[in-house]
């Protein structure tokens, strides 16, 4: 395990779409997690709440939709 691999699996995700797929079912699993212990919230807000924990300023809207929801876009 290395954080070489860590960043090429980020790579991977982001550019073949059934990688992307798994990822998008993973993050829904986070979110049935989340129902299971009492907290309600979209996938769309978790992203945007590991996008604050990390300090990492959003994108503006429409500016690729598809990023992954653990990718930093850009630091603030």
């Amino acid at each position: 395990m290395s954080l070489e691999h860590a960043t090429k699996f980020l790579e991977e995700a982001r550019g073949r779409k059934e990688v992307r797929a798994e990822v998008d079912k993973a993050a829904e699993h986070f979110v049935e997690i989340g129902k299971k212990h009492g907290h309600q919230f979209t996938r769309e807000e978790l992203h945007k709440a590991l996008l604050q924990r990390w300090g990492v300023k959003e994108k503006p809207s429409g500016d690729d939709p598809d990023i992954c929801f653990s990718e930093p876009l850009n630091r603030k």
